[in-house]
């Protein structure tokens, strides 16, 4: 579960037309529950989602299939002339 506040509001408008902004956020991380994996690297800290989500099972589907299309047809398009010559 991944728990996010809020911190250190800050007005960028005026007293009459306020506009607040906040210029922390704090997240904590609950490790039994949680999609995201945290990493920290040099030059940046980041969140990774362990989980795929539709769109991206479609995407990926349409990918393999397309490279299947393309690589069964270069195989065939290898072997068949082999073929044909070899039954005349």
């Amino acid at each position: 579960m991944l728990n996010c506040e809020f911190q250190n509001p800050i007005n960028l408008g005026s007293d009459e037309y306020p506009d607040f902004e906040y210029s922390n956020l704090i997240c904590e991380v609950e490790e039994k529950s949680t999609p995201f994996e945290y990493v920290e690297t040099e030059k940046g800290n980041f969140w990774v989602n362990k989980s795929w989500t539709f769109g991206e099972l479609f995407i990926s589907m349409m990918l393999v299939g397309f490279l299947f299309i393309v690589i069964s047809r270069s195989v065939w398009g290898f072997f068949y002339p082999k073929l044909v010559k070899f039954k005349k």
